[in-house]
């Protein structure tokens, strides 16, 4: 399971590659494709990071979206993916840190890590912060 989400390519005038993300509504631009992709991934991530600060949920992909340009996926990871699922299901049970780090038996400063976005988790780990939300991770092959 990974989050793509839809951009759209244009060229700036001094030949840049313009990236825009409709939702969340961001752009980017590097010389090349491959440095803009670069880059608006780690705008998502910090983004991601913003709206858990904030307690606010992320914006899953708008596959609907248009706008000018070629229109160009960029995907989070399928755990960066899962911890976006994981943060959005907090906010949506209102289940707070402490409440996941009692449940699993952790520190609160391990939850933390664990929804970090920037952080490796393991699979079985965020699994189990999933179902003290009293939501269930599904992984399915296509």
């Amino acid at each position: 399971m990974k989050l793509t989400y839809p951009c759209f390519l244009t060229r700036g005038e001094n030949s840049d590659y313009i990236l825009e993300c409709v939702t969340p509504s961001i752009f980017t631009f590097g010389k090349t494709l491959e440095a803009a992709s670069k880059d608006m991934h780690t705008i998502l991530l910090d983004l991601v990071s913003e709206a858990l600060e904030n307690k606010e949920p992320f914006p899953y992909p708008d596959n609907e979206a248009t706008a000018e340009g070629e229109r160009v996926g960029v995907s989070l990871t399928p755990i960066e993916s899962i911890k976006v699922m994981l943060i959005n299901a907090m906010i949506e049970t209102k289940t707070r840190q402490v409440d996941i780090a009692e449940k699993l038996g952790i520190p609160r400063q391990e939850v933390t890590r664990i929804i970090n976005p920037r952080y490796r988790t393991k699979l079985d780990t965020l699994d189990r912060a999933i179902e003290a939300t009293g939501k269930h991770l599904q992984v399915s092959f296509v």
